[in-house]
């Protein structure tokens, strides 16, 4: 690669130009950097790798082990090599629940907790990152399952109205 990027914004730059990232996800990324207040070059990088991992048809980023955040790591978008461990790197240098906690972009919740309106674009639940609309996509097929779930009966209580007879 020849070159030293020293920033996220810089790499999602790069990596855009290199066709690494969809023209969506540069402008997602830019957009996001450019609304929020305390963490935009971190944050860049955040939104393009989860709108990355959209287009490859994941709902969200799994940034989870047990229990513990992993870094957002190159490999997530394809990139290996001298030029992913440059990334690397950087990544490692960041405390991601710490900037998760702190994002003005992004929607903190416990691992029962529901969102219930629209307040920031991402959302980070359980180690998992979401944009918004997805998450609550997801929200809603689950809620829908739980209630039809609720309709039929358990097998144990098929199985007690079965021994009743």
């Amino acid at each position: 690669m020849g070159m030293v990027l020293e920033n996220f914004s810089e790499w999602v730059t790069y990596l855009a130009e290199k066709s690494i990232l969809r023209p969506l996800d540069f402008q997602f990324a830019k957009f996001i950097a450019s609304i929020e207040s305390q963490h935009q070059d971190e944050l860049m990088w955040l939104a393009s790798v989860t709108s990355y991992q959209l287009g490859q048809g994941h709902i969200c980023v799994n940034l989870d082990a047990d229990e513990h955040v992993l870094p957002p790591m190159p490999s997530l978008i394809g990139l290996y090599g001298e030029a992913a461990e440059s990334l690397e790197y950087l990544v490692n240098q960041v405390d991601w629940q710490q900037v998760m906690m702190e994002a003005s972009t992004v929607t903190c919740l416990s691992p029962n907790e529901v969102m219930t309106a629209a307040v920031t674009p991402l959302v980070w639940q359980q180690n998992r990152l979401y944009l918004q609309r997805y998450y609550y996509f997801e929200q809603t097929i689950a809620t829908r399952l739980n209630a039809m779930a609720e309709l039929f009966p358990s097998k144990e209580a098929l199985s007690k109205a079965s021994q009743r007879c």
